[in-house]
Order: structure tokens, then sequence, then C-alpha cells
């Protein structure tokens, strides 16, 4: 994962790190740094952070899926790099072809276990910024079965969720 949007920190932004735990109390999430040892001393002394969800990029491995413009990428797998809101499309790197593509939410499947978060609801907008647990995607409907809480789970297009 990387850092993304932070304010008060903004020369953090862009930093990789791995996630250690959740705080529910204040529901941020405790962040390991990696330190690349380049920066002078004192600098970048700061080897954990506690930041939002919105302020964490996942790098998860995604399938690419109904592409119709380039249908060779259609069942490849690549790795989300970032969200470029300007286009509302993510940069994905597919490792085997070594290239960049930029694509819609709709021609991505995250994997099972994906921690999202919910965007453009028209029938529950009151849902639109929470964040979910992908549990299932529904290949025939193109949605997502998508768990709340330990007792709500919503089905959910799949152009819906975003990391």
């Amino acid at each position: 994962m990387s850092l993304k949007g932070l304010i008060n920190a903004p020369d953090r932004n862009g930093d990789k790190g791995i996630i250690q735990q959740h705080n529910a109390q204040t529901g941020r999430y405790i962040i390991n740094l990696d330190e690349d040892g380049d920066s002078p001393v004192g600098e970048r002394d700061k080897k954990t952070m506690s930041v939002k969800a919105s302020n964490i990029q996942q790098h998860i491995q995604v399938q690419i899926h109904n592409i119709q413009n380039q249908v060779g990428l259609n069942g490849m797998t690549g790795t989300i790099v970032s969200w470029i809101t300007s286009n509302d499309r993510y940069c994905i790197y597919i490792t085997s072809q070594k290239k960049l593509v930029y694509l819609l939410p709709v021609n991505v499947i995250l994997p099972n276990g994906t921690v999202a978060q919910i965007h453009g609801l028209q029938s529950k907008p009151e849902l639109n910024s929470t964040f979910g647990t992908i549990k299932e995607w529904i290949q025939d409907t193109n949605k997502y079965d998508v768990q709340l809480s330990p007792q709500q789970v919503i089905r959910v297009k799949v152009e819906n969720m975003r990391v």
C-alpha cells in the first residue's frame, strides 16, 4: 500500500508501507512505513503513522474483465498502482506485458477479501463513502456481495466499488 491525500504530512504522499493494525476506536490504520535510508538524519525518523482509510492506496492484484477495444487484455492480471480521479480510472501495471493501462472500475475484478469503498449508489446514497469487504464477485450480474457489518451483506455493481 502507499499513502495518498495526506494534508498534514504531504511529503509522505506516495510513501509505501504495510498495514499493521486497525484501531476501531479512531477508525484509523497503523501503517509501518518502508524507510529508504536516503533521507537526511532526523527528517524521516517516523516509522509508523496512523491514517484514515481514505489515505491508503491498496496495491492489489486484480483481474481485467470485459474490455471491448483491447480484448487481449481480458483475463490478464495486473496490480493497481493508483486511482486517477480526473478520469475515474485505475492505473494498473500488467507485469506480463510490462506496461501500464488505465481502466474503469467496471473492467476490473477486485479479489475476495478486498476492503473497498462504495461510490455513486443511487438506490441507497446513504451508503456512499462506506467501506466494506468484498465477499464474492457474481459474474452473471457483474456485481459484488459486500459485507458492511457482521449482519449486513449487500449486492453492489462493480463500478460502485473503489480501492
